[in-house]
């Protein structure tokens, strides 16, 4: 929903690089903790001079087998600095391949790999589906029997579902992104790329004004 969220992305070498959300998804601080070999109290002391004197209640890191080993040492860390954070874990699928993206470079410029792996991270707590539409749907994890089907009627499917599934959940006209748009029954790129410049001078109040201008 729309609540300040933290991502934080956890490298290799457990090294966090945490971006702080205000409730649209908007990046508010970025900030990097290298976690490995410090205890509790150290770490505690680092993140509460990061997340500052009113942080985010939750903060959210990825489902892969590294990430998740990281959880009970920053939930340690957390109770050591009396911070009332709750550690989270979202679905990871596809985040390399957006964080590396031509999209992900053109939504989030001047920041490194880390940091837009823990934008998304955060966000995709906020509107799972939103973030997610960002990813090709060949890099979501579906499975390695992809390769033995006709790639046209894979795309096909995936089309159709990914659309039965925007139409089923809908969006907030107002603020909705072009990822959202273009995916919607009825609306094509150009249409979409109209509302989306639409938002930002003069708002829709029924639905007859998006059928009377042609969008």
């Amino acid at each position: 929903g729309d609540y300040p969220v933290v991502g934080i992305d956890i490298s290799a070498r457990e090294d966090l690089t945490l971006a702080i959300l205000d409730g649209s998804g908007s990046s508010q601080k970025l900030a990097r903790i290298e976690s490995a070999g410090k205890d509790a109290a150290t770490l505690g002391k680092e993140l509460a001079e990061v997340l500052g004197d009113r942080p985010p209640r939750v903060m959210v890191v990825g489902h892969g087998k590294g990430p998740r080993a990281v959880v009970p040492r920053l939930r340690a860390a957390l109770r050591e600095a009396r911070l009332p954070v709750e550690v989270g874990i979202t679905n990871e699928a596809g985040l390399s391949s957006y964080a590396n993206s031509e999209l992900a470079r053109r939504e989030l410029p001047e920041t490194t790999v880390p940091q837009r792996m823990a934008i998304s991270l955060g966000r995709r707590l906020q509107d799972p589906m939103a973030e997610i539409l960002k990813v090709d749907p060949r890099h979501l994890s579906l499975g390695a029997e992809q390769g033995l089907v006709s790639k046209a009627n894979a795309r096909r499917i995936f089309d159709e579902t990914i659309e039965s599934c925007v139409a089923h959940v809908g969006c907030d006209l107002e603020r909705c992104s072009l990822a959202v748009l273009q995916h919607i029954p009825g609306l094509d790129p150009k249409s979409a790329e109209r509302i989306l410049e639409r938002q930002h001078s003069t708002p829709f109040e029924n639905r007859e004004q998006l059928r009377g201008e042609g969008f």
